[in-house]
């Protein structure tokens, strides 16, 4: 049960993470550097976030 629900969190993480990114370049295409960088660092605290959540509520599944 604890690696399915890592699992589905790690990959809902990464498919927001990648599909975001290429969905920037695909919408405006003249992305500059510093706007990509902006945008990968907040998807990666986004991510960070998720995962956070994730884990309290392993935490918590485990704990009963």
């Amino acid at each position: 049960m604890f690696l399915k629900i890592f699992n589905l969190i790690f990959w809902v993480g990464m498919i927001f993470f990648l599909g975001g990114i290429t969905f920037m370049f695909v919408m405006d295409p003249e992305v500059t550097s510093d706007e990509f960088w902006i945008y990968f660092y907040g998807s990666a605290y986004i991510i960070s976030g998720v995962f956070m959540l994730g884990w309290y509520f392993i935490y918590k599944l485990l704990k009963k």
